[in-house]
């Protein structure tokens, strides 16, 4: 009979689970992130095989030096405003104030990045040799800078996203199987990745107003100024923190051949899907705690330390598996050219587990509770811990082999960090609360 009754507590608390928003948008962003994730699984090794090693690293290149101005156009609105709009998603004024502003500020570094890398292509002479696959790569930045997954993470309205995702992902797949048949279509390639984004981007911008009342407010000056100023601290770190995935490539980009940029970049497509799944956690909860810590914050700072390892164990699981199976996958993926992206991938196979556990103690908390500037100097600490290691593996081992290396030293070090930050400060938010407050049930 008691454990029938714990069969019945278990089956109700799933049920309580299932309809509480956080869980239906984790659960909805999986359903189509797994989607998503099996899209990319035929698209990368049909590319790989087609365009080989050189070309591929060619693609990856100019695909990080690109990232530069996703992270200059998204100037760290993707948590701010995120957080601005969770807090007030009830006044549909101050929304549509909110979206007027950010979406101006956006378009208007939209702008300065393409006249920056216009610059860049006739002066640098990587880029100059290689001018179309760069400009061409900047239509996903015009992409993603239109789509406002800012305000559908505050409104909770995720199932958008992934939509958005998947049928761009389909379209992309398509399009390259029919288009791309030969080494000398990887312009090609990049032309119709980077034209999914812009599409997706397009239509996740004019589907806004289907999920909350939103009206066009024109902004002031001041009021870019504003947001420019509110979201600096997080631009920077953001910055900073692209020191340890697109700079390690770019670096390979100027002192590897194209194919040791090609076969870093393969395993390194294998890993950040499974690193998007902790983005998409981190989607649907951020907001959630967000809204916590304005209101409760004591609940909010036990929350994160409550279900941190939870949170993250399925990463773990699939991180053993990557050790396991690593040399297999890419050997079937990619065929034998790419053997060496077997073992890159065995070491960073425990970057999807460190990831999701910094991302507690980073995103979750030290955002969540406003901690924005001491977040802005971890992440620089990060930059300057990222070239300190890269240096020396650099002169200990090949590069593809130390990019991998110092990619998950820096997710060690951003997890500990964050995680003693968390020790010294949750105590500042702690209060007294009853029992049945602290339950699982309860929390939710």
């Amino acid at each position: 009979m008691k454990l029938w009754a714990r069969a019945l507590e278990g089956w109700s608390l799933a049920l309580r689970l299932s309809r509480h928003p956080v869980a239906q948008n984790t659960l909805v962003l999986y359903a189509v992130q797994i989607t998503g994730y099996l899209i990319p699984l035929i698209t990368l090794p049909y590319l790989a095989r087609i365009l080989s090693p050189d070309k591929f690293g060619v693609v990856a290149f100019a695909q990080n030096v690109v990232w530069y101005f996703v992270i200059l156009t998204d100037y760290g609105f993707n948590v701010t405003a995120t957080r601005e709009i969770a807090i007030h998603r009830e006044d549909s004024e101050r929304v549509s104030r909110i979206f007027s502003t950010v979406l101006t500020a956006k378009l208007m570094l939209t702008v300065l990045g393409f006249v920056i890398l216009l610059a860049a292509v006739y002066t640098v002479p990587q880029f100059r040799a290689e001018k179309a696959v760069f400009l061409l790569c900047y239509l996903s930045v015009a992409g993603t800078a239109l789509f406002p997954i800012w305000l559908y993470q505050g409104m909770q309205k995720l199932q958008w996203v992934g939509i958005r995702d998947v049928v761009a992902k389909l379209m992309t797949l398509v399009c390259l199987i029919a288009f791309v048949h030969r080494k000398s279509d990887y312009v090609l390639a990049v032309a119709i990745q980077s034209g999914g984004f812009f599409l997706s981007g397009a239509l996740g911008l004019a589907s806004a107003p289907w999920i909350t009342p939103l009206r066009w407010i024109a902004p002031t000056y001041s009021e870019i100024r504003r947001k420019l100023a509110e979201g600096w601290h997080l631009f920077i770190s953001m910055s900073a923190m692209s020191l340890y995935s697109s700079t390690n490539v770019v670096i390979l980009g100027f002192i590897a051949s194209p194919a040791a940029v090609g076969i870093f970049s393969a395993a390194l497509r294998l890993i950040i899907p499974v690193r998007q799944l902790v983005g998409q956690l981190s989607t649907a909860v951020y907001p959630y705690v967000s809204r916590m810590a304005a209101t409760e914050p004591g609940r909010a700072a036990r929350f994160v330390n409550r279900y941190a390892l939870l949170l993250s164990s399925p990463f773990l699981l699939v991180g053993i598996g990557l050790v396991v199976g690593g040399p297999l996958l890419a050997r079937i993926g990619f065929g034998k050219a790419y053997a060496e992206s077997g073992s890159l991938l065995q070491v960073l196979a425990a970057s999807p587990f460190l990831l999701a556990l910094s991302h507690c103690f980073a995103t979750y908390y030290m955002l969540g509770f406003g901690y924005t500037r001491q977040w802005a100097r971890l992440a620089l600490a990060a930059g300057i811990v990222n070239f300190a290691v890269l240096g020396i593996t650099l002169a200990i081992t090949g590069p593809a082999l130390a990019a991998a290396i110092t990619m998950v030293a820096l997710d060690v070090f951003l997890t500990l960090a964050s995680y003693v930050f968390y020790l010294r400060t949750a105590k500042d938010h702690s209060r007294p609360l009853e029992p049945k407050e602290d339950s699982v049930v309860d929390m939710i």
